[in-house]
């Protein structure tokens, strides 16, 4: 009974949820999902939860490239949702910026962060936003600005009781005293860095202090503690997803053990570096033909789905023309029985016609029948009298002349 806003929404938070589960196949199908309702929707803004997130999956697999051109895409859309949205996306482009050694452009990304957070009032976003800066700084080896930058955020971190962030901020410092080879400060920071991630079980966190701890004995010669250090990590039942953080660990115990002179337990570390950068390799590859597949299934259902369509509005259109054609052709027949009785009805009507008119011209037959025998006697009548009349005069003239001769002789 979901609308289709309503089902955009619970895959979005099934897709974080599965990322964050580190279920990044899963991850990937109910994204192919998300984005095929989502091109549906009228809100356009709906389409940043899935370049967000699929970001997110490709930052977990370090494949920071796709990262960084899915979040680009991203970006365009949280300009739809609101400023918090869009400057928290800058961040995350900050941080792949730095994932690519991309460094100036991580610095300036995060600084245009923080300037926005500072009048935005938000201690925590800004705590983060100056650590990664910091990080930045770090990593162009702008040490003093990095550690005037810790120093200062650590009293606010401190004030917020953001532990995980003071642990976080130790480590870093510890890492500029390591580049300026305070060896001694840099352990006692590291040593409260992994107190506060031990407090609070951050198992990973852990391994990375211990990373860094190891990284400062071999630096001051001691390899025997970095050996400690790195076993701490190595021999960890505890599951760690982050390949690449592994297999720089292995990486990195190979050198340390040849530096050692112990070859075969360096090759032995080297093949365990490399076995994780295959794992990586190939749950990278995974991911990617999991989506592949996702859309594929996706463009068959769609077509499945247009070819039902298809036939149902064939079979809709034949209905249609069928009832179109039954009903042109009850139409024809009521027109073609409509004019059959108007047409017999003129019939019967120009019947009716011819046949006064034949009566009439029987009796105009009858009447000029008739005229034409008057007018045959009249002639006649007329040639009889012309006949008899002229006779008559002459005989009425001859016997008045002779009544006058006859007066006249009697006179005589």
């Amino acid at each position: 009974d979901f609308t289709l806003d309503q089902r955009l929404v619970l895959l979005n938070y099934k897709a974080w949820f599965q990322l964050e589960a580190k279920q990044f196949s899963n991850a990937m199908k109910t994204l192919v999902t998300y984005k095929h309702l989502a091109e549906k929707s009228t809100k356009q803004s709906l389409m940043y939860g899935y370049y967000n997130i699929l970001a997110g999956v490709y930052i977990k697999l370090n494949l920071h490239a796709l990262a960084l051109e899915h979040l680009a895409e991203a970006l365009k859309y949280s300009a739809l949702l609101n400023d918090d949205i869009k400057n928290q996306t800058l961040s995350n482009i900050g941080e792949v910026y730095f994932a690519l050694n991309m460094l100036d452009e991580a610095e300036q990304t995060f600084r245009r962060y923080i300037d926005y957070l500072d009048k935005a009032n938000k201690p925590l976003d800004t705590v983060i936003a100056t650590v990664n800066l910091a990080k930045t700084l770090i990593a162009k080896q702008q040490y003093s600005e990095a550690d005037t930058l810790l120093t200062d955020i650590v009293k606010v971190i401190e004030l917020h009781q953001f532990h995980y962030l003071l642990a976080e901020s130790y480590l870093l410092m510890a890492q500029i005293q390591h580049a300026e080879q305070h060896y001694s400060l840099a352990l006692t920071l590291i040593n409260q860095s992994l107190a506060i991630f031990t407090e609070q079980n951050l198992i990973i966190d852990q391994h990375k202090a211990r990373f860094e701890l190891a990284k400062i004995y071999a630096a001051m010669g001691d390899n025997e503690r970095a050996s400690l250090a790195l076993s701490q990590i190595t021999n960890d039942d505890t599951r760690n997803d982050d390949l690449l953080f592994i297999a720089n660990v292995y990486e990195f115990e190979s050198q340390l053990f040849e530096a050692s002179g112990l070859n075969k337990l360096a090759i032995a570390s080297f093949k365990k570096h490399s076995a994780a950068e295959k794992e990586l390799i190939k749950r990278q590859a995974d991911v990617n033909l999991a989506k592949a597949l996702a859309e594929a299934e996706t463009n068959e259902k769609e077509m499945q789905i247009a070819e039902l369509t298809r036939e149902k509005q064939l079979k809709t259109q034949r209905a249609t023309a069928f009832k179109n054609l039954a009903l042109s052709v009850a139409i024809s027949l009521v027109i073609i029985c409509i004019g059959s009785i108007f047409a017999i009805s003129n019939i019967l009507k120009r019947k009716q016609h011819l046949s006064n008119t034949l009566i009439k011209l029987e009796k105009t037959q009858t009447n000029l029948i008739e005229a034409q025998k008057i007018a045959s006697l009249t002639v006649l009548v007329s040639g009889m009298a012309h006949q008899l009349n002229t006779p008559i005069g002459t005989a009425t003239t001859a016997i008045t002349y002779i009544a006058e001769n006859l007066q006249q002789l009697e006179h005589k």
